[in-house]
């Protein structure tokens, strides 16, 4: 009897570590399907010099002076391209799988599963790919400019940015050593971290829809001499006016009472020497007078 219910008790830990096991290969099964699913949608997309993917640029190959990022962009008619091929290993399948299947073609997940299931190399495939072309159009807006896409480029000298653009990503213009012109959108709600570092403009108009001021936005801008902090920003990370040596009045319009990240080395305008006057709202000034680190220029301040 003793012997009975000990085989029983083994039975049943058994089977409620196979049910678990089962459902979480069932779980990870699933996500891996969902993720793959997903990037069935992702857009790779080269129209002229800009790349996009689905609303982010993501790219650029021009040498231009000057350029304006375009707002929108839309699907054109499909493209067959078909054969067969005949793949070595699973790396020769998966660069193919990159290459032919990520601009948005139907069948990723599909050609994904057979990539990593019984197949024996060499395999070879036979296919027919309906691959979506690209075309100038309003469907699809951009909306987002991706980290770095435009660093350290020193031909540009002057970038629109489309009223659609709500994002700025980090570095994404940083070091542009010879940008002296930037026209931001109207809808622009984020600048990222060093975004504009190192840029040679005198002064950028910040638009009134941006909220977020990310850590050094413009550090090292040395000809920037003027900055309004817009009324409806309520975030600014650290030392975003670092080292502009040549900054001499800044408008802070926003009503918020911010706290800036800072440090001993990097406040709002540390080594900014030629810093004469900063107007913030009537209603602020003992705050800005009063609060770390915005006490650190209380001679400064007038409304």
């Amino acid at each position: 009897m003793s012997e009975n219910k000990t085989k029983s008790k083994g039975l049943s830990i058994a089977m409620i570590l196979l049910v678990i096991f089962l459902g979480f290969g069932f779980v990870i099964g699933l996500t891996q399907s969902s993720i793959f699913k997903e990037s069935d949608t992702l857009l790779k997309v080269q129209i002229k010099e800009f790349y996009f993917n689905g609303n982010t640029v993501v790219g650029y190959s021009g040498n231009s002076e000057n350029i304006e990022i375009p707002q929108s962009y839309s699907l054109g008619p499909t493209e067959n391209f078909a054969g067969t091929i005949m793949f070595n290993d699973r790396i020769e399948a998966l660069n193919f799988l990159d290459e032919h299947y990520i601009n948005g073609a139907e069948g990723y997940y599909e050609f994904y599963k057979q990539i990593y299931s019984e197949i024996e190399y060499p395999w070879t495939y036979e296919y027919s790919i309906e691959k979506p072309t690209f075309v100038e159009g309003s469907d699809i807006k951009i909306t987002t400019i991706a980290d770095s896409v435009f660093r350290g480029n020193s031909i540009i000298k002057k970038v629109i940015i489309p009223n659609t653009v709500e994002r700025v990503g980090n570095h994404a213009f940083r070091d542009c050593s010879s940008l002296t012109e930037v026209i931001l959108g109207s809808n622009l709600k984020s600048i990222g971290d060093s975004a504009f570092w190192g840029c040679a403009f005198t002064n950028i108009t910040l638009p009134n829809s941006l909220e977020r001021i990310e850590p050094y936005a413009f550090f090292r801008c040395e000809n920037l001499v003027n900055l309004t902090i817009p009324e409806n920003v309520n975030y600014m990370g650290i030392g975003i006016c670092n080292a502009c040596t040549n900054l001499k009045i800044v408008r802070i319009a926003t009503i918020n009472q911010i706290i800036p990240g800072y440090t001993e080395a990097y406040q709002p305008f540390s080594r900014c020497e030629n810093l004469q006057v900063i107007y913030v709202p009537s209603q602020n000034i003992e705050f800005y007078k009063t609060t770390m680190p915005w006490s650190l220029y209380q001679d400064k301040y007038k409304i």
